[in-house]
Protein backbone atom coordinates (compact mmCIF):
# COMPACT_ATOMS: atom_id res chain seq x y z
CA UNK A 1 0.00 0.00 0.00
CA UNK A 2 2.68 2.36 0.76
CA UNK A 3 4.77 1.17 -2.54
CA UNK A 4 1.45 1.76 -4.50
CA UNK A 5 1.14 5.50 -2.95
CA UNK A 6 4.71 5.88 -3.68
CA UNK A 7 4.48 5.12 -7.21
CA UNK A 8 1.48 7.26 -7.94
CA UNK A 9 3.62 10.31 -6.22
CA UNK A 10 6.43 9.00 -8.45
CA UNK A 11 4.63 9.06 -11.54
CA UNK A 12 2.69 12.81 -10.05
CA UNK A 13 6.23 14.05 -10.28
CA UNK A 14 7.31 13.08 -13.30
CA UNK A 15 4.72 13.99 -15.22
CA UNK A 16 4.82 17.56 -13.75
CA UNK A 17 8.36 17.60 -14.90
CA UNK A 18 6.99 16.37 -18.24
CA UNK A 19 4.51 19.57 -17.91
CA UNK A 20 7.33 21.80 -16.96
CA UNK A 21 9.71 20.89 -19.86
CA UNK A 22 7.05 20.98 -22.77
CA UNK A 23 6.30 24.76 -21.09
CA UNK A 24 2.21 24.27 -20.06
CA UNK A 25 -1.41 22.95 -20.68
CA UNK A 26 -3.93 22.92 -23.44
CA UNK A 27 -7.36 22.53 -21.16
CA UNK A 28 -10.62 22.55 -22.61
CA UNK A 29 -13.17 24.53 -21.22
CA UNK A 30 -17.33 24.64 -21.33
CA UNK A 31 -18.69 28.28 -21.17
CA UNK A 32 -22.28 26.36 -20.55
CA UNK A 33 -23.64 23.68 -20.08
CA UNK A 34 -25.70 23.54 -23.56
CA UNK A 35 -22.88 25.52 -25.35
CA UNK A 36 -21.65 24.47 -28.64
CA UNK A 37 -22.73 20.87 -26.66
CA UNK A 38 -23.03 18.88 -30.61
CA UNK A 39 -21.04 16.13 -30.20
CA UNK A 40 -19.59 16.92 -33.59
CA UNK A 41 -18.68 20.13 -32.07
CA UNK A 42 -16.77 18.71 -29.09
CA UNK A 43 -15.31 16.55 -31.52
CA UNK A 44 -13.69 19.79 -33.28
CA UNK A 45 -13.05 21.34 -30.03
CA UNK A 46 -10.52 18.86 -28.69
CA UNK A 47 -9.03 18.16 -31.89
CA UNK A 48 -8.39 21.79 -32.42
CA UNK A 49 -7.01 21.91 -28.82
CA UNK A 50 -4.76 18.60 -29.70
CA UNK A 51 -3.60 20.42 -32.91
CA UNK A 52 -2.61 24.03 -30.58
CA UNK A 53 -0.82 22.09 -27.72
CA UNK A 54 1.64 20.08 -30.63
CA UNK A 55 1.71 23.80 -31.67
CA UNK A 56 2.84 25.60 -28.82
CA UNK A 57 4.69 22.66 -26.96
CA UNK A 58 2.16 21.95 -24.78
CA UNK A 59 0.60 18.86 -23.07
CA UNK A 60 -3.60 18.39 -23.68
CA UNK A 61 -5.27 17.38 -20.77
CA UNK A 62 -9.18 16.42 -21.82
CA UNK A 63 -9.93 16.77 -17.84
CA UNK A 64 -8.82 19.89 -16.17
CA UNK A 65 -10.03 21.93 -13.12
CA UNK A 66 -9.54 25.44 -14.22
CA UNK A 67 -9.72 26.61 -9.93
CA UNK A 68 -6.01 24.83 -9.97
CA UNK A 69 -3.48 26.43 -10.54
CA UNK A 70 -0.34 23.39 -10.12
CA UNK A 71 0.29 23.42 -13.76
CA UNK A 72 1.69 26.09 -14.71
CA UNK A 73 1.45 27.78 -18.10
CA UNK A 74 -2.45 26.80 -18.97
CA UNK A 75 -3.87 27.65 -22.43
CA UNK A 76 -7.06 27.79 -22.75
CA UNK A 77 -9.64 26.60 -25.31
CA UNK A 78 -13.06 27.86 -24.62
CA UNK A 79 -16.85 26.64 -25.87
CA UNK A 80 -17.63 29.71 -26.50
CA UNK A 81 -16.82 33.31 -26.02
CA UNK A 82 -16.25 34.45 -22.15
CA UNK A 83 -17.96 37.25 -20.87
CA UNK A 84 -16.81 39.19 -18.40
CA UNK A 85 -13.18 40.90 -17.50
CA UNK A 86 -13.05 40.42 -14.17
CA UNK A 87 -14.51 36.50 -14.65
CA UNK A 88 -11.71 35.94 -17.30
CA UNK A 89 -8.82 37.28 -14.74
CA UNK A 90 -9.66 34.72 -12.41
CA UNK A 91 -9.43 32.16 -14.65
CA UNK A 92 -6.27 33.22 -15.55
CA UNK A 93 -6.69 34.79 -19.16
CA UNK A 94 -4.68 37.85 -18.91
CA UNK A 95 -3.91 38.01 -22.74
CA UNK A 96 -4.36 36.73 -26.43
CA UNK A 97 -1.66 33.81 -25.21
CA UNK A 98 -3.70 32.40 -22.47
CA UNK A 99 -6.65 31.30 -25.06
CA UNK A 100 -7.94 30.61 -28.19
CA UNK A 101 -11.05 32.98 -27.94
CA UNK A 102 -12.10 35.53 -26.97
CA UNK A 103 -13.45 37.75 -24.14
CA UNK A 104 -16.18 40.49 -24.29
CA UNK A 105 -17.89 42.76 -21.29
CA UNK A 106 -21.42 42.16 -22.34
CA UNK A 107 -22.74 39.15 -23.23
CA UNK A 108 -24.55 40.44 -26.49
CA UNK A 109 -21.51 41.57 -27.78
CA UNK A 110 -20.58 37.92 -28.92
CA UNK A 111 -23.60 37.51 -30.75
CA UNK A 112 -25.12 37.87 -34.11
CA UNK A 113 -27.54 40.70 -32.50
CA UNK A 114 -25.11 43.90 -32.83
CA UNK A 115 -24.92 43.51 -36.74
CA UNK A 116 -28.53 45.63 -36.82
CA UNK A 117 -29.72 48.77 -35.67
CA UNK A 118 -32.67 48.96 -32.89
CA UNK A 119 -36.09 49.72 -34.43
CA UNK A 120 -36.05 53.31 -33.07
CA UNK A 121 -33.43 55.00 -30.11
CA UNK A 122 -35.28 54.60 -26.73
CA UNK A 123 -36.48 51.34 -27.01
CA UNK A 124 -35.62 48.29 -24.22
CA UNK A 125 -31.91 47.26 -24.90
CA UNK A 126 -29.08 45.52 -22.50
CA UNK A 127 -26.62 47.71 -20.70
CA UNK A 128 -23.71 48.55 -22.85
CA UNK A 129 -25.69 48.51 -26.07
CA UNK A 130 -24.15 50.89 -29.25
CA UNK A 131 -26.71 53.15 -30.87
CA UNK A 132 -24.48 53.79 -33.21
CA UNK A 133 -22.15 50.23 -34.26
CA UNK A 134 -25.87 49.24 -36.29
CA UNK A 135 -25.28 52.23 -38.32
CA UNK A 136 -21.89 52.15 -39.23
CA UNK A 137 -22.63 48.19 -40.71
CA UNK A 138 -25.44 48.76 -42.04
CA UNK A 139 -23.76 49.00 -45.88
CA UNK A 140 -22.57 45.50 -44.69
CA UNK A 141 -25.33 44.05 -43.20
CA UNK A 142 -28.95 42.60 -44.42
CA UNK A 143 -31.78 45.10 -44.09
CA UNK A 144 -32.93 43.92 -40.12
CA UNK A 145 -33.42 45.38 -36.64
CA UNK A 146 -32.46 43.56 -33.57
CA UNK A 147 -35.07 43.55 -30.85
CA UNK A 148 -35.67 42.76 -26.99
CA UNK A 149 -39.02 42.60 -27.07
CA UNK A 150 -42.26 40.92 -28.48
CA UNK A 151 -43.25 44.62 -29.25
CA UNK A 152 -40.46 45.69 -30.67
CA UNK A 153 -40.07 42.69 -32.84
CA UNK A 154 -43.91 42.75 -34.21
CA UNK A 155 -42.39 46.27 -35.04
CA UNK A 156 -39.71 45.36 -36.92
CA UNK A 157 -41.74 42.43 -38.66
CA UNK A 158 -44.28 45.20 -39.74
CA UNK A 159 -41.27 47.25 -41.72
CA UNK A 160 -39.54 44.11 -43.14
CA UNK A 161 -42.62 42.11 -44.33
CA UNK A 162 -42.96 44.94 -46.86
CA UNK A 163 -39.49 44.06 -48.91
CA UNK A 164 -40.82 40.19 -48.17
CA UNK A 165 -40.15 37.06 -45.82
CA UNK A 166 -38.01 38.04 -42.72
CA UNK A 167 -36.04 35.69 -40.94
CA UNK A 168 -36.13 35.28 -37.01
CA UNK A 169 -32.84 34.31 -35.69
CA UNK A 170 -32.19 33.63 -31.49
CA UNK A 171 -29.24 35.50 -30.79
CA UNK A 172 -27.64 32.92 -29.01
CA UNK A 173 -28.15 30.13 -31.44
CA UNK A 174 -25.36 28.49 -33.23
CA UNK A 175 -25.42 27.17 -37.31
CA UNK A 176 -28.42 28.47 -38.29
CA UNK A 177 -30.41 26.30 -35.32
CA UNK A 178 -34.02 27.85 -34.02
CA UNK A 179 -33.82 29.95 -36.97
CA UNK A 180 -37.35 30.68 -38.45
CA UNK A 181 -38.84 32.32 -41.78
CA UNK A 182 -42.33 34.52 -41.78
CA UNK A 183 -44.72 35.92 -44.41
CA UNK A 184 -47.48 37.50 -42.78
CA UNK A 185 -48.01 38.60 -38.88
CA UNK A 186 -50.04 35.82 -38.42
CA UNK A 187 -46.83 33.25 -38.91
CA UNK A 188 -44.93 35.89 -37.19
CA UNK A 189 -47.12 36.00 -34.00
CA UNK A 190 -47.20 32.05 -33.62
CA UNK A 191 -43.06 32.19 -34.31
CA UNK A 192 -42.86 34.72 -31.31
CA UNK A 193 -45.33 32.70 -28.47
CA UNK A 194 -43.15 30.54 -27.29
CA UNK A 195 -40.18 32.89 -26.67
CA UNK A 196 -39.14 33.52 -23.40
CA UNK A 197 -39.95 37.24 -22.61
CA UNK A 198 -36.64 37.10 -20.00
CA UNK A 199 -34.07 35.39 -22.74
CA UNK A 200 -35.36 37.58 -25.03
CA UNK A 201 -34.87 40.86 -22.51
CA UNK A 202 -31.67 39.25 -22.15
CA UNK A 203 -30.40 37.59 -25.46
CA UNK A 204 -32.08 39.50 -27.98
CA UNK A 205 -33.99 38.63 -31.16
CA UNK A 206 -32.71 39.45 -34.90
CA UNK A 207 -35.47 40.16 -37.89
CA UNK A 208 -33.53 40.49 -41.09
CA UNK A 209 -34.84 39.98 -44.78
CA UNK A 210 -34.55 36.22 -46.06
CA UNK A 211 -32.75 35.00 -48.93
CA UNK A 212 -33.32 32.11 -51.14
CA UNK A 213 -29.81 32.08 -52.45
CA UNK A 214 -27.08 32.29 -50.19
CA UNK A 215 -23.40 32.79 -50.30
CA UNK A 216 -21.82 32.73 -46.56
CA UNK A 217 -18.29 33.97 -46.52
CA UNK A 218 -16.47 33.95 -43.71
CA UNK A 219 -13.00 36.05 -43.37
CA UNK A 220 -10.58 35.76 -39.99
CA UNK A 221 -7.14 35.55 -38.73
CA UNK A 222 -5.39 33.70 -35.73
CA UNK A 223 -2.71 34.11 -33.74
CA UNK A 224 -1.44 31.32 -32.30
CA UNK A 225 2.39 31.14 -30.48
CA UNK A 226 3.81 33.72 -32.60
CA UNK A 227 2.19 32.53 -36.02
CA UNK A 228 -0.51 34.62 -37.92
CA UNK A 229 -2.93 32.71 -40.21
CA UNK A 230 -5.32 34.09 -42.16
CA UNK A 231 -7.87 32.77 -44.20
CA UNK A 232 -11.29 32.72 -46.06
CA UNK A 233 -13.77 30.29 -47.16
CA UNK A 234 -17.35 30.55 -48.79
CA UNK A 235 -20.51 28.34 -47.57
CA UNK A 236 -23.40 27.90 -50.08
CA UNK A 237 -27.01 27.51 -49.15
CA UNK A 238 -30.33 27.21 -51.70
CA UNK A 239 -33.05 25.81 -49.06
CA UNK A 240 -35.54 27.41 -47.09
CA UNK A 241 -36.19 26.74 -43.42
Amino acid sequence: MVWGCRGKWMTGLKGRAERRRLGGIVVLHAVEAHAFAKEHERATRALIARGLAALKGYEFLVDYDLRRHDHGRVYMVPSDTLVGLDTARAMGVKGEDDLFGGVVPHGFIATKVISHPLVEPGVPAPDGWSHDFGGWVAETALRGCSVFTTEDAVTAARRLLAHGPVRLKPARATGGRGQTVVSNMAALDAALAPMDADELARDGLVLEEDLAEVTTRSVGQVRVAGSVASYCGAQWASARL
